[in-house]
C-alpha cells in the first residue's frame, strides 16, 4: 500500500516484518527474517508458486500431523547446504466440535502449502504452543477452536512467539478462541458482536448527577443503548447494587450517542462489602470510543465477592459534559449468551488494497457465500483493512457496522504479524472459491515473511496530529467555536465556521428573548504566518445546550464554501439561521443562504455586504438533522444540503412518519411534511444558479 500524501502529516515509514525480535533465537531463524523493501517489488518477486511436491504422515492423535512439508533443493546433494523448511501450524479443537468446516480448511492449507514451498502440521492438543515447539514455525494458522483453550503459560508461550517476529493467520470463528484473554482480542484485533456474557442484575443505583426524567443514571443497566445517563460535568460516579455477593472479574462500558467529548477517558471501578469501605479493583486512563454505541470490555485479576460497586469517572474525553450508555458487570461464572449460528447469505465482498499479497490478485469486487459476522468494536482505524463486505447486500442484523465493515484486516503486532479474516464459515470457501482461496495464499506468504506487504497506511496510531490551532482563552472564541465547516481558499487560506456555543453557555428558555441566541463564528488560518483571526461572530439560533430532542438543537451557522472567483471577488457563501428571524409563539425560524464579501487586504470580513439569496422555514420546536454541506458544480451552480428537520424519535429509529406530534399545527416527527413534500425545501440538495 502506497503511503498517503503529506496531508497526514509526518506518517511514519512502514516498518520491515519480522524486524522487531526481542530475544535472541538460533542463527538459523534469524537468516530466515530479511529486511522489508517496497511493497511492490514484492509482490513482483514474491507471489508465483514454487510448485514443490509434498508428503503428509500423521504423527498421532491431537499432536501436530507433519504434513506437506517442502524444501527447495539447491542441486548440490548436501543436505548441510539446504536451509531449515519453512512451516506453518494449523491449530484448531476438536473437528466434531466445531461449527467452521475445519477439515476443508486443513486440507486448503496443506495444498497451498505444497504449491507455495512451505510445510503444514496440523494439531488440536494446546500443549503444541511450548516455546521449544513453537520455534520451528513461522505462522500459525487458527481456525475454530471450541473445546482446545490454551492455558495461561501455553499462551505466554504464543505470545513470546508472536513478540519474536512470527506471524498469525486467524480464520473466521478463531475471534472467538480465547474469550477472556485481552491479549489474543488484540491479536485477531476485536471481537465478533454479541460476544459478551450475561450481565449481572443491579438495583439501588445512585449518581453523582443525572439529566432527569430521561437521561438518569438507571439507564446504564436497562440494556438499551439508546438510552443514556448524562452528568452535566467532566466527571461523576456511580454507585449500585447486585443481588447478592459476586466475584466481578470483568466489565464493559458502551459509548452514548452524542459527541465524543463526553466519553469516559479515566475511571476507577471499586468494590465493597457494605457499601461504605470501597477496594480499588480495575483503574483505567487514556481510553476512547472512537464510534457511538460502541461496548468496549475490560477485564482483571479478583477473586473477592462483593455487592456493591462504584464507577468512579474522574476524566472524560474534554468536553463539559459526561455520558455513559451502558455499564454491565459480568462474573467469573457467568455464562454466554445461547450463540444462534449466522445465516449463510450471499453478500458482495470489496477490496480495499489493490496491493497487499493477500488482495493482489483479486477482482475489486466479488460474489460471496458466507457467514458475515460483525464486530464490536468495529476495528477501523486500528488494523489496516484489505477487504470489506457491503452490507447492502445481505441482512446484517442489529450488530450491523454500517458503510465500513471490514472483512479481512493486518497489522504489525507486538513485534510480529497478525492476519484475520471473517470469511470462511463454508466448505465451498475452501474447495471451490478460488478467490477466497488465493485470499488465504497470500495472506499465509505474509504471515509467514515468504513476502513483503505493507499493513500500516490506514491505522491512525501511525501517524502523528498536528494540531494548528490553540486552544481558546479562557471565556474567548479566538480560535475557533463550535466545530462545524471548513473551505479552503486557493492560496491554502482556511475558512472555518462554529455553529452556535458562546463562551457566556446556553439559552434555554423560550419565554426569555434570547433562547437559543448563540454565537456563529467565522475564522481563518493563514499558511504563511500559521496564525487564527476571528473574522465574524454571527447571532443566530442554536445555542439551548444538550438534552433531549426538545432541548437540543442543531441549527446555526452550519455551511460555508467559497465563490468559484474567490480570488477576485472574495465572496463566501453562508448556510445559518439568524436569531432575528425567529418566531418564538410558533417556534419557527428561517434557514438562510446568504453571500458575505471578504477583503483579502484587511483580513476581514465587511457584513454590511450581506445579501441574503434563499430563506425558508423550518420548525424549532424540536431537534435534528440541519445538514449543512455547501459546494459549486463546474457550471457555476451552488449546492446546498439540508436537513429534513424532524425527528425520527415517534417512530421507532424508522422513517420519521409519525404525523401525531405537532407544536401549534406544526409536526415535527412527520417527514412527509419535509423531505417527502416537493413544496418544501428541507430535506433536499438545493441549487441555486448563481
Amino acid at each position: 500500500m502506497e503511503q498517503p500524501d503529506d496531508m497526514w502529516r509526518r506518517g511514519r515509514p512502514p516498518t520491515a516484518p519480522g524486524r522487531h525480535a526481542r530475544r535472541r533465537r538460533a542463527p538459523g531463524r534469524a537468516r530466515r527474517r530479511g529486511t522489508a523493501v517496497a511493497a511492490s517489488v514484492a509482490l513482483a518477486l514474491g507471489l508465483s508458486s514454487l510448485a514443490l511436491s509434498a508428503t503428509a504422515a500423521p504423527d498421532g492423535p491431537g499432536r501436530p500431523d507433519r504434513g506437506a512439508t517442502a524444501a527447495p533443493e539447491d542441486g548440490s546433494g548436501n543436505e548441510a547446504t539446504k536451509p531449515a523448511p519453512i512451516k506453518v501450524l494449523v491449530f484448531h479443537g476438536p473437528a466434531a466440535e466445531q461449527d467452521d468446516p475445519v477439515g476443508k480448511a486443513v486440507a486448503a492449507v496443506k495444498e497451498l502449502g505444497a504449491a507455495n514451498g512451505f510445510g503444514v502440521d496440523v494439531a488440536t492438543d494446546p500443549s503444541v504452543f511450548s516455546e521449544e515447539n513453537l520455534d520451528q514455525y513461522r505462522g500459525v494458522v487458527f481456525l475454530s477452536a471450541d473445546g482446545a483453550d490454551l492455558n495461561g503459560e501455553q499462551e505466554r508461550a504464543f505470545q513470546r512467539y508472536v513478540e519474536d517476529g512470527n506471524g498469525f493467520l486467524g480464520i473466521h470463528d478463531a475471534a472467538r478462541a480465547q474469550a477472556r484473554s485481552d491479549w489474543f482480542t488484540g491479536l485477531i484485533g476485536t471481537r465478533p458482536a454479541g460476544n459478551l456474557p450475561d450481565a449481572e442484575a443491579v438495583s439501588n443505583v445512585s449518581a453523582s448527577g443525572e439529566n432527569p426524567p430521561n437521561e438518569i443514571a438507571a439507564n446504564l443497566f436497562d440494556g438499551d443503548e439508546n438510552s443514556k445517563w448524562l452528568v452535566f460535568e467532566p466527571a461523576g460516579w456511580v454507585q449500585f447494587q447486585l443481588d447478592e455477593p459476586t466475584v466481578i472479574d470483568h466489565y464493559a462500558l458502551t459509548s452514548a450517542n452524542d459527541f465524543d467529548g463526553r466519553d469516559p477517558k479515566a475511571w476507577t471501578l471499586k468494590g465493597s462489602t457494605d457499601g461504605n469501605s470501597w477496594t480499588e479493583l480495575d483503574s483505567r486512563s487514556g481510553q476512547d470510543f472512537p464510534d457511538r454505541f460502541l461496548a468496549k470490555d475490560y477485564t482483571f485479576d479478583n477473586s473477592e465477592s462483593y455487592q456493591y460497586y462504584r464507577l468512579e469517572v474522574t476524566a472524560n474525553s474534554g468536553d463539559d459534559l459526561l455520558q455513559l450508555a451502558e455499564l454491565s458487570l459480568f462474573g467469573k461464572d457467568a455464562g454466554t449468551p445461547e450463540e444462534t449460528e449466522p445465516e449463510v447469505q450471499e453478500a458482495t465482498v470489496s477490496v480495499v488494497d489493490r496491493r497487499h499479497p493477500a488482495t493482489a490478485d483479486l477482482p475489486l469486487t466479488w460474489t460471496k457465500s458466507d457467514q458475515w459476522l460483525s464486530w464490536s468494536p468495529n476495528p477501523v482505524g486500528d488494523v489496516h483493512t484489505v477487504a470489506q463486505v457491503q452490507e447492502e447486500t445481505y441482512d446484517a442484523g442489529e450488530d450491523s457496522n454500517g458503510a465500513f465493515h471490514p472483512v479481512s484486516w493486518c497489522r504489525d503486532y507486538e513485534g510480529g504479524r497478525s492476519f484475520y479474516t471473517g470469511m470462511g464459515a463454508t466448505g465451498a470457501s475452501y474447495t471451490s472459491d478460488e478467490n477466497f482461496r488465493n485470499h488465504l495464499r497470500g495472506a499465509l506468504l505474509w504471515t509467514t515473511g515468504m513476502v513483503r506487504g505493507d499493513c500500516q497506511a490506514t491505522i491512525a496510531g501511525n501517524y502523528e496530529v498536528e494540531r494548528l490551532t490553540a486552544e481558546n482563552k479562557e471565556g474567548q472564541l479566538d480560535q475557533h467555536g463550535e466545530m462545524h465547516g471548513l473551505t479552503m481558499a486557493p492560496d491554502g487560506t482556511a475558512f472555518y465556521v462554529g455553529k452556535a456555543a458562546c463562551p457566556s453557555g446556553p439559552v434555554r428558555d423560550w419565554s426569555d428573548p434570547d433562547v437559543g441566541l448563540g454565537c456563529g463564528t467565522i475564522h481563518q488560518w493563514d499558511p504563511e504566518t500559521k496564525e487564527v483571526k476571528r473574522l465574524a461572530t454571527l447571532e443566530v439560533f442554536g445555542n439551548r445546550g444538550s438534552g433531549d430532542e426538545l432541548v437540543k438543537t442543531e441549527e446555526g451557522l452550519i455551511g460555508i464554501t467559497l465563490d468559484p472567483d474567490f480570488a477576485d471577488n472574495g465572496w463566501m457563501y453562508l448556510y445559518w439561521m439568524p436569531h432575528d428571524s425567529i418566531d418564538r409563539d410558533k417556534r419557527i425560524g428561517k434557514r438562510t443562504i446568504s453571500r458575505v464579501t471578504y477583503d483579502a487586504g484587511a483580513d476581514s470580513i465587511d457584513m454590511g455586504t450581506r445579501v441574503d439569496l434563499l430563506q425558508w422555514e423550518a420548525q424549532i420546536h424540536s431537534c435534528c438533522h440541519a445538514g449543512g454541506g455547501m459546494d459549486f458544480d463546474d457550471d457555476g451552480n451552488l449546492y446546498i444540503a439540508v436537513g429534513d428537520n424532524n425527528s425520527s424519535r415517534g417512530s421507532e429509529g424508522y422513517s420519521g412518519n409519525n404525523w401525531e406530534k405537532d407544536y401549534k399545527g406544526v409536526s415535527f416527527q412527520d417527514a412527509r411534511r419535509t423531505s417527502g413534500n416537493t413544496n418544501d425545501l428541507n430535506g433536499k440538495i438545493l441549487r441555486i444558479h448563481l
